[in-house]
């Protein structure tokens, strides 16, 4: 199993340190910080600086920029907005980069 480790500058939201992970390539590193310099997160990007040991429940079902939402209460959450056939989609930018890129 891969050990992640990231630490987030509060700053400029730029990766200070990203190791343990030999499969953390400079590429997927340099997307993370373009996805954190685009928008604000209400939950302090908790998932990424949690090691992504505190990501929001959601499963990827192909689509290419939602995954569906499996957290409790969906709709407390800004990017869990998309509703259709009684289903929450999560747009969060950064959670889908994880699920789709890093399968977490």
């Amino acid at each position: 199993m891969r050990s992640l480790f990231f630490v987030l500058n509060p700053v400029n939201k730029s990766i200070l340190y990203a190791e343990r992970d030999k499969g953390m390539d400079e590429t997927h590193k340099k997307r993370i910080e373009e996805i954190l310099n685009g928008f604000q997160c209400a939950k302090d990007s908790v998932c990424y600086t949690s090691e992504l040991k505190q990501l929001c429940k959601a499963e990827d079902i192909g689509l290419n920029s939602f995954l569906l939402c499996q957290e409790q209460s969906p709709g407390d959450c800004k990017f869990s907005a998309v509703v259709f056939g009684g289903k929450h989609f999560c747009n969060c930018p950064l959670r889908v980069y994880i699920a789709k890129k890093l399968k977490r």
